[in-house]
């Protein structure tokens, strides 16, 4: 609930801040309260779209993959690779096993 309050008051804040900011040179009341109401459909919008992006799933204990320490299918993959392909994952697993020992 204060988190909802907390977003309202914030929108409420970019609505007055764009009021503010814009000169309105017209004394044409209509003209000013559909600017009003335009800006405040576009911050209401873009908060939707903002809410929308960082929307996140709670995470369900069932979907945690076993962990496998067996590695061996990955060097399987690997063999089937073609000869450059093979050769670039070999040379990067050597540079960074040479890397590691170095630290």
């Amino acid at each position: 609930m204060f988190t909802i309050w907390m977003r309202q008051r914030i929108s409420c804040r970019k609505l007055l801040s764009k009021i503010l900011e814009v000169n309105l040179e017209s004394d044409d009341e209509e003209y000013i309260k559909a600017y009003f109401l335009r800006t405040a459909s576009n911050i209401a919008k873009n908060h939707i779209s903002a809410n929308k992006r960082h929307e996140t799933d709670e995470l369900n204990e069932e979907l945690v993959a076993e962990e496998k320490t067996d590695l061996s299918f990955v060097w399987e993959a690997v063999k089937e690779l073609p000869d450059t392909q093979r050769d670039v994952i070999h040379l990067l697993l050597r540079r960074r096993l040479s890397d590691s020992g170095n630290s």
